[in-house]
């Protein structure tokens, strides 16, 4: 039984009380028990306090639940079906899935892939351009993840604005350049630090897209064979920056040259110390 036309919480009490004391005696009067011909619904009438007898509900024909005679049958036969699947793309989850057990990647970075369908054109177009250099598949995928999640998400975020979102397939730099320097990476040529640099110039138009990524490196001076002498100019011109804040009064101070390991020239860069009379 349905109950309409409560309309506040004292309705509903009303409505629960009066049916509580009437449905027994209902049932007595008619025996009739729950099914087909025994769903009611009443209304509930506020000014008497009682519910009243709306409509007999039968079964689903009382709904309009029955065949509509103007439309023909549709028949989906097995080779259609399976036509219809050769044309759905691949699905986002199936897609994260292939990531992680194809290149090892965890279900966040997968999941953080897959949001986007450049963003997955992208990343696979790397992972074939580092694999063409020799970089073994698992490992490829990994390295790609790293620079498309990392590199490419700090700059997208970067370039995004609340009208419009930046993706990293939008930044300017190709798959194929991405793919050189994970390479790079892959067989030490590069740091932590040079191959971010390197990844930013390029974003930023230091090569022509599609350019070889180990000629934009020797361009921008990020390459191993440049980084220590970038290395020093900056280390050059805090020296300068130190010296200067020493005025006269502290004395002269000299820079002097000691090797030093230096985070991202491959452990040969050195580096300039301010001292006076030979000591740091």
């Amino acid at each position: 039984m349905e109950v309409k036309n409560l309309n506040s919480f004292r309705s509903l009490r009303g409505a629960i009380e009066y049916e509580a004391r009437h449905q027994p005696e209902r049932w007595l009067g008619d025996g009739k028990e729950m099914g087909p011909g025994a769903k009611t619904t009443r209304g509930w009438d506020d000014a008497r306090n009682e519910t009243y007898v709306q409509r007999e509900k039968e079964d689903a024909h009382d709904y309009r639940y029955f065949p509509d005679p103007d439309l023909v049958p549709v028949v989906m036969d097995e080779a259609w079906r399976e036509s219809l699947r050769t044309r759905v793309p691949e699905l986002p989850l199936a897609r994260a899935r292939r990531y992680a057990s194809d290149f090892g990647l965890s279900a966040k970075e997968a999941a953080a892939l897959v949001d986007e369908r450049d963003v997955c054109v992208f990343y696979e177009r790397t992972c074939a351009a580092a694999e063409a250099q020799g970089v073994e598949a698992g490992r490829a995928g990994k390295l790609a993840a790293n620079f498309v999640l990392q590199s490419g998400a700090k700059r997208a975020n970067e370039r995004s604005t609340a009208e419009q979102a930046v993706l990293v397939s939008d930044l300017g730099i190709s798959p194929e350049q991405v793919g050189a320097i994970a390479a790079m990476r892959h067989r030490g040529e590069l740091s932590s630090n040079g191959a971010d640099e390197l990844f930013g110039l390029l974003c930023a138009g230091g090569g022509e897209h599609g350019s070889d990524a180990h000629e934009a490196a020797k361009r921008h001076g990020t390459s191993p064979w440049r980084v220590i002498s970038l290395r020093l100019r900056r280390r050059t011109a805090d020296t300068i920056a130190s010296m200067r804040s020493f005025n006269s009064r502290q004395g002269c101070l000299t820079p002097s040259w000691k090797p030093s390991k230096e985070k991202g020239a491959g452990g040969e860069a050195g580096a300039f110390r301010a001292t006076r009379n030979g000591v740091d």
